[in-house]
């Protein structure tokens, strides 16, 4: 993934969504940091 292209807000965070594989149902919305992403 090229993290250049994601934005991230002003205190650098950027929306994470978690969605069901199979019904497309949103399950979870969150926001991750720069860390916490390159972490997953």
């Amino acid at each position: 993934m090229e993290f250049s292209v994601l934005k991230f807000d002003e205190k650098g965070l950027i929306p994470a969504i978690v969605q069901d594989v199979k019904t497309g149902e949103v399950l979870m919305l969150a926001y991750m940091n720069r860390e916490s992403l390159l972490q997953t």
